[in-house]
């Protein structure tokens, strides 16, 4: 089995959630938290990164991720969970830090999986 229906999944709910699209135009690094259970996305989270008190005063002034690269964001993940082993049970973080100026980022994503005993 594969990862098709979630990597569609995914692609299509975060395209879809407005918090989602403001986090992400608001917070130039992040971390969004997907829960699957049984195969399919149940949860979104969303995470700031933590802000250095040194750095805050720079850091203000700039923003997230510019709205017409979101899209592409939720593409490349869905290209990684479609390629991934089978997964059922867990979470799947993706990280990001956009560029100041909003134009490019940097992403990973990390699988956590779960076992559910009976």
């Amino acid at each position: 089995m594969s990862n098709a229906l979630l990597a569609s999944q995914i692609k299509t709910e975060l395209r879809l959630e407005r918090e989602l699209t403001t986090f992400l135009t608001k917070e130039r690094s992040g971390t969004i938290g997907l829960f699957v259970r049984q195969g399919s996305l149940k949860r979104i989270t969303m995470l700031t990164e933590p802000v250095n008190v040194f750095e805050e005063e720079a850091s203000a002034s700039s923003n997230g991720l510019l709205k017409e690269r979101h899209s592409y964001l939720f593409q490349l993940v869905s290209q990684i969970v479609r390629r991934s082993d089978r997964f059922d049970y867990g979470y799947i973080f993706v990280n990001y830090i956009a560029s100041p100026d909003g134009k490019t980022f940097i992403c990973n994503v990390r699988f956590q999986n779960e076992i559910h005993l009976q």
